[in-house]
């Protein structure tokens, strides 16, 4: 009895397969060892083992962490619940005998994944997609979407079009930069916080009675303005304020949100224009990144949202084959070892 799928269609393909094949070692396993018949996971580990020899797979974690990992992606519903649209299953006896096959067409776009990452680009899967699948791959897709098709060329764009928060879009774009694939270019004068001071406003003491700070801590708002209004002439750091204001136990953030309500209702003054005067930063996909999201990323999307003959031939024109599939494993452990500190 095998796993029922429910029919997607391609906007609810297109996240699953490229979360699902977001590393090399998940596309070797859709492109060279699940096949189109029903295996049991022991022979796939072993089919594993041969493909890669000896010292890689030493490399990797020897046969039993192969084992461990393949249990763990295709029979316990791995791949953060993706491989599972891609690989049919059967019970045969015991309801722990599983035997599991690859979806027809997925070994295709994990092939042709692999080639164009390591013959024609020369770097790993992992290093443009991340290690995490749990949306993130995909989102890279999209972001790149933005810049090359869309046109997007700030944080605030991408955060808009993808609805993820800037802090997310950041660190995608760090991940992107530091492979290659985008540029981002700072402008402006940075503030450091250090830098920031305040102090009361002549009218604070008339705004705050009159119309507050539309701050949800009223009474945070008044200690800070209290504090400030003794010396009205002196300035006042966000961490004078905190060590003045200690014994009243207002969390550091806190302070800083109300200072920004204060300031903006008029009651204090600041020495810097906090809201407009930090950096800014333009994104740019660099050529490579151009050439990476034509040549890779594209041809994978207009086949999945079309199934034409044509895309397909596409895909197909381009397959990497088993003796090109080590040099991306190799690429796949280097970039692991590197993000995790033991290759510098």
């Amino acid at each position: 009895m095998g796993r029922k799928k429910l029919a997607l269609g391609p906007e609810d393909i297109m996240p699953l397969v490229f979360n699902s094949l977001n590393t090399d070692l998940k596309a070797f396993i859709d492109a060279f060892v699940l096949e189109k018949k029903y295996k049991n996971i022991g022979y796939m580990v072993n089919k594993a083992v041969d493909l890669m020899g000896p010292e890689l797979t030493e490399e990797i974690g020897g046969k039993r962490s192969l084992f461990d990992f393949f249990k763990y992606i295709i029979s316990m519903g791995g791949y953060i619940s993706n491989l599972r649209w891609f690989v049919d299953e059967k019970v045969s006896g015991d309801a722990w005998r599983k035997n599991f096959r690859i979806v027809p067409s997925h070994d295709v776009i994990a092939k042709f994944m692999l080639y164009q990452a390591t013959v024609n680009f020369d770097t790993s899967l992992v290093s443009v997609f991340g290690q995490s699948s749990m949306g993130g791959p995909y989102n890279k897709v999209r972001l790149l979407e933005a810049l090359v098709d869309i046109g997007a060329d700030s944080i605030r764009d991408l955060s808009d079009y993808l609805d993820l928060s800037s802090n997310t879009v950041r660190k995608k774009l760090r991940s992107l930069a530091k492979a290659g694939i985008v540029d981002v270019e700072t402008r402006g004068v940075e503030v450091k916080k250090g830098d920031l001071k305040f102090r009361a406003s002549p009218k604070g003491s008339k705004i705050l009675e009159e119309c507050g700070t539309q701050h949800g801590c009223y009474k945070m708002a008044r200690d800070i303005f209290h504090l400030m209004n003794q010396k009205p002439r002196a300035w006042f750091s966000v961490y004078d304020v905190d060590k003045a204001l200690k014994p009243s136990r207002f969390a550091y953030n806190s302070l800083t949100s109300s200072l920004r309500a204060l300031q903006a209702a008029g009651a204090v003054e600041c020495n810097h224009d906090w809201f407009v005067n930090y950096r800014s930063s333009i994104v740019r996909v660099s050529e490579k990144g151009a050439r990476l999201y034509s040549e890779m990323i594209a041809p994978v999307v207009d086949y999945i949202k079309s199934k034409s003959n044509t895309t397909l031939e596409r895909l197909l024109s381009s397959q990497i084959n088993e003796e090109q599939v080590i040099d991306s494993l190799y690429l796949h452990r280097r970039e692991m070892l590197t993000r995790r500190g033991k290759l510098i």
